[in-house]
């Protein structure tokens, strides 16, 4: 089961492979899915009694089924249950499925590191695909060539992958290299503090720096991402890959210097530099963007407004599942008329979305869910996994980065990991 979970996560893009069984709308992502579910339950019942204590001991249980029980109300109320439904089973139940197959199966941080690097070549891949629409690859998918604004992506320079929009590339890439490349620190930073403690003969050059063919890889594949990543002039995902990095490194690094406090003030020192340095650069690439940026935000505004006028209308139960195009349609010009944009598909705000799509009790849940994830990793000291979820709500300020199918997947995948790693600090620690 540990190689079918690296082979998933690696096969995530491949739920833009879409087609009909028996009139029900699937994917080729959620056949493989399936596939492992069925397996999953061969498996517990050849093995009675099975042991589902990485589930019922999880502290991600309650608020998972209250986001479930919040997503069946939220259909229960919709005028478009097929739509809905569709929601329902492809955002929440398929990506619950599957991070309860990873607490089922990984129990260990070597069989975790599978699905670190199964997304690590998923994200690679996208990446790459990103890169080359940058310098000319003009191909577009089924669903892309449809619609005319991939083509002005293209003449504007802006890469955005197999996806919808550049946006979901840098939805999909921030997180998965942060987890990458904080991933490694640790690893590397791991066998440096055991090389000191054991007091062996070897310099700290050689400890941190003695690299071996994996390093070279996973500096590889980051830099891939990060590349493609910068291709498509996302400023949100920027935006939350730039502060989770920033308060990356400074996690990592400072406390190291906890024995020579000359060190410690030159390194706040850098690093205050390194952050005033990024904050210039960053404003630049704004003023250089100009126009684009300031109709951006104004869209933003304008979508914001009628999300919370819509939140403050339907407060409790929302307004259901994937219903926000068609109330933002009817909504916008009573707001504001003419408006920028008579069509948006999401709120662009992670919150927002979660209120409007599941009323406030899903809304609770999903906060809920953050704060025992987050709790978890300053406990335990994960930092590797701080960073990509860090990502993931700042970016989500501006954008709705989980209502996707593979972005709701890496949620969950990182609730998973975060759980695991927690559990295997709780058995170190007995």
């Amino acid at each position: 089961m540990d190689y079918f979970l690296f082979l998933l996560c690696l096969a995530l893009p491949t739920y833009l492979i879409r087609f009909k069984i028996f009139g029900i709308p699937t994917n080729l992502l959620e056949i493989f899915l399936y596939l492992g579910v069925l397996g999953q339950i061969v498996i517990i019942l050849k093995r009675r009694p099975f042991n589902f204590k990485p589930i019922t001991s999880s502290n991600i249980l309650i608020p998972t089924v209250l986001i479930l029980l919040s997503g069946v109300v939220s259909v229960l109320i919709s005028p478009d249950k097929r739509t809905s439904l569709g929601i329902l089973k492809g955002w929440f139940v398929n990506p619950i499925l599957l991070a309860g197959l990873i607490l089922l199966n990984v129990h260990s941080e070597k069989t975790a590191r599978k699905i670190i690097w199964g997304l690590t070549g998923s994200g690679t891949l996208v990446a790459f695909w990103g890169i080359i629409q940058k310098f000319g690859f003009g191909y577009l998918l089924p669903h892309q060539s449809l619609d005319p604004s991939f083509r002005s992506y293209l003449i504007t320079g802006r890469s955005f992958g197999p996806f919808e929009s550049p946006n979901y590339l840098g939805m999909y890439l921030a997180p998965v290299s942060l987890l990458l490349f904080f991933y490694w620190l640790k690893t590397k930073l791991t066998f440096f503090q055991k090389t000191l403690s054991q007091k062996k003969q070897v310099g700290t050059q050689a400890a941190f720096f003695g690299w071996q063919i994996n390093d070279f890889l996973v500096l590889f594949c980051f830099l891939v991402m990060l590349l493609a990543l910068f291709f498509t002039q996302s400023l949100g995902a920027w935006l939350g890959f730039g502060i989770a990095m920033l308060l990356g490194i400074f996690l990592y690094f400072r406390p190291l210097l906890y024995l020579n406090p000359k060190s410690k003030f030159i390194f706040d020192i850098a690093y205050l530099i390194c952050t005033l340095l990024l904050i210039l650069g960053s404003f630049v690439l704004i003023k250089k963007m100009g126009y684009r940026v300031e109709n951006s935000f104004a869209a933003r505004q304008e979508v914001w407004q009628v999300a919370w006028y819509l939140a403050r209308k339907h407060p409790l139960t929302g307004i259901g599942l994937g219903l926000f195009p068609l109330f933002y349609h009817q909504t916008v010009a009573h707001l504001h008329f003419p408006p920028l944009n008579w069509f948006q598909l999401h709120p662009h705000n992670l919150f927002f979305a979660f209120w409007l799509n599941l009323g406030l009790l899903g809304l609770l849940a999903f906060l809920w869910l953050l704060l025992v994830a987050f709790r978890q990793i300053i406990k335990n000291q994960q930092l590797f996994l701080l960073t990509p979820l860090l990502a993931i709500v700042i970016h989500g300020l501006v954008d709705t980065t989980y209502w996707k199918n593979d972005l709701s997947v890496i949620f969950w995948i990182f609730l998973a990991l975060t759980f695991l790693f927690w559990q295997d600090a709780k058995e170190d620690s007995a």
